[in-house]
């Protein structure tokens, strides 16, 4: 997915444009903090089913289903397990949706 912020609707929302479905929508400020969330119980292996996992992040299933969609296109290898009703990744990774510094990002690559 290719996103472009438009702005800033007031201080609770942002407005972002997917460029290939050529559509707007707005975007809560706790967005991130929701994909950190959803990345963390990917991690763990502690999403629970769809339906589950809406009911842990206080969102639509149609959001959880929009949101993996988002992680996977920023590379993240996600699957989901039938037997055990969980997402999870295929390889050792995490996100991290934070501002590092550059002295901090070459202390963190040394």
């Amino acid at each position: 997915m290719d996103f472009s912020t438009i702005g800033i609707k007031n201080e609770n929302i942002f407005l972002f444009s997917l460029r290939r479905h050529k559509k707007s929508f707005a975007m809560p400020m706790n967005y991130f903090s929701r994909l950190e969330h959803l990345d963390y119980l990917i991690r763990t292996k502690a999403t629970g089913d769809p339906k589950a996992l809406a009911k842990k992040l206080n969102i639509s299933r149609r959001t959880v289903h929009d949101y993996i969609k988002i992680l996977k296109s920023l590379g993240a290898p996600i699957n989901y397990c039938r037997n055990r009703g969980t997402y999870y990744y295929n390889e050792t990774g995490r996100f991290s949706f934070k501002f590092i510094k550059q002295n901090d990002e070459v202390s963190i690559n040394s």
